[in-house]
């Protein structure tokens, strides 16, 4: 499935993180859109009604949507945003069944 627009992208995020955790919401403010596709980050619903950091996820990485097949991807939290994504572009061809999370810890 080829993937054109942030609407579709959000919307596989979104079933993505519905399988995570519920009361999930993407940070539209935070997205980022690169060549491959798209990059979410999310947190808890709560926390965004709050403001308050204990109402704030921990663990929550970011999920790439890839434009080209409409895979979704759980990244990491240890790394800025830059360096996954150079490394999501090192792998993308080549993930077959293997998950990019676990490609970032083969590393």
């Amino acid at each position: 499935m080829i993937v054109t627009t942030i609407s579709e992208a959000k919307a596989l995020a979104e079933e993505r993180l519905a399988r995570i955790y519920s009361e999930a919401v993407v940070l539209d403010d935070s997205t980022v859109e690169t060549d491959f596709g798209w990059i979410f980050c999310w947190n808890s619903k709560r926390y965004l009604e709050s403001g308050d950091y204990r109402d704030a996820l921990a663990g929550n990485v970011p999920l790439i949507v890839d434009r080209a097949n409409g895979s979704v991807h759980e990244t990491c939290t240890f790394l800025p945003i830059e360096e996954i994504t150079d490394r999501y572009r090192a792998v993308r061809g080549t993930l077959g069944t293997a998950s990019f999370a676990q490609a970032l810890f083969a590393r």
